[in-house]
């Protein structure tokens, strides 16, 4: 930072002397009195010292609104920082640790991610529409502590207890993914060869930390994939609780319960109704998202390709259209969106989405705690989408 500083004053103290020999030879110079032309000169003198106090002031702004300028910055360089640094590096400490430890461990129920999301830095203290936000984080919340599946019947006599599942957080297990960027190429993601050469991950957590805080993030949808019972839909569910906080109000949209004809802000709309039984329209929900951006997760894409026998194939670029008009707005939206993958080549994908394809399981549930009973561990690794 201090050499930065250094090699920016030596440039602005040369723009001022410049900008000084210039206006001197101005005809306002020679009718100018000598205080006038006094003043002129001592507020050229303070142009360097003006121009560094901004550019720290700027760089600092940087660095608490965006953890990795701060971490690229090296900003433990400079005392007036550790304030500023203790701050930020809570969250760079796990968002890194998300991406090391999913090497090694299985984030379950995303409860660490949680964790990553809660210590983000907060930017900015403003009122919440706390009505709205507590309703949407209650339903949240809610749905995953309910059973990961439907109880059976009632035990039969003889039998020594009754078959109980464990809940939703207790046993999300993220599975391995693929991820693509799509381009003007064609390309049918539904050809196992489109992502043959593609890394296989784990990191799902920290790859939609990454995500979300990308300038991608408010641009295009992020497309999620999967086949039928892959865990798309329970993936919303436990993203939907565990993103909810001062840093995202998530509106979490089964496409399945709402209009098919009806357009992506209505649909919006119509399920925050449905939760909240709030009914003002999009443009006045969005003052509500003022401190907290929305982040939209559409599920089940795949419900309206089939819908009524109609082929919904540019809703994924009136998603975009939508992102874009309230980002132009400074409103910035994030948008997920999930489908079958065994569909999608039906759907035009804007290009430059980004595309994640969630693999089958690969055994990786010898990762989880090694104190459960065997059963409990199938248990945990089987109890996906119904």
């Amino acid at each position: 930072m201090a050499e930065r500083l250094q090699r920016h004053n030596e440039l602005w103290q040369q723009m001022s002397q410049g900008f000084g020999e210039f206006i001197k030879k101005l005809t306002f110079w020679e009718k100018a009195s000598d205080k006038e032309q006094d003043q002129v000169i001592q507020s050229l003198r303070k142009i360097p010292e003006v121009a560094a106090q901004c550019f720290h002031a700027q760089y600092f702004d940087l660095s608490r609104c965006y953890e990795d300028f701060a971490v690229w910055a090296n900003l433990q360089e400079l005392e007036d920082t550790k304030k500023l640094i203790g701050s930020l590096s809570i969250y760079v400490q796990q968002h890194s640790a998300l991406i090391e430890n999913a090497k090694s461990e299985i984030d379950v129920g995303l409860l660490k991610m949680h964790e990553a999301v809660l210590s983000i830095p907060e930017t900015l203290k403003l009122s919440q529409a706390k009505e709205m936000f507590g309703s949407l984080k209650r339903h949240s919340d809610q749905r995953i502590i309910e059973a990961i599946a439907e109880q059976g019947d009632e035990a039969h006599a003889g039998d020594p207890q009754p078959l109980r599942f464990p809940r939703i957080v207790d046993a999300f297990v993220p599975q391995s993914f693929q991820v693509l960027r799509s381009d003007s190429k064609p390309r049918s993601l539904e050809d196992p060869e489109t992502w043959g050469g593609l890394q296989r991950r784990d990191d799902l957590g920290a790859f939609i930390l990454s995500f979300l805080s990308s300038p991608y993030s408010t641009e295009t949808p992020l497309v999620v994939l999967g086949h039928p019972g892959s865990g798309k839909s329970l993936l919303t569910k436990v993203l939907s609780a565990q993103l909810m906080s001062k840093h995202f109000t998530v509106v979490r949209v089964p496409l399945r319960e709402v209009n098919a004809d009806a357009g992506v802000i209505a649909q919006i709309e119509e399920r925050i109704r449905g939760i909240t039984h709030i009914s003002d329209p999009w443009a006045k929900l969005r003052g509500a998202f003022k401190n907290n951006p929305p982040l939209v997760i559409l599920d089940g894409y795949d419900e309206l390709l089939q819908a009524s026998g109609k082929v919904f194939r540019s809703y994924l670029n009136d998603v975009q259209t939508f992102q874009r008009n309230e980002f132009e707005q400074g409103r910035p939206v994030r948008v997920m969106v999930t489908s079958r993958i065994t569909l999608i080549d039906k759907a035009l994908i804007p290009g430059g989405s980004t595309v994640v394809r969630l693999l089958e399981f690969d055994g990786r549930e010898g990762l989880l705690d090694q104190n459960l009973e065997p059963g409990e561990r199938r248990l945990l690794c089987c109890g996906r989408d119904q």
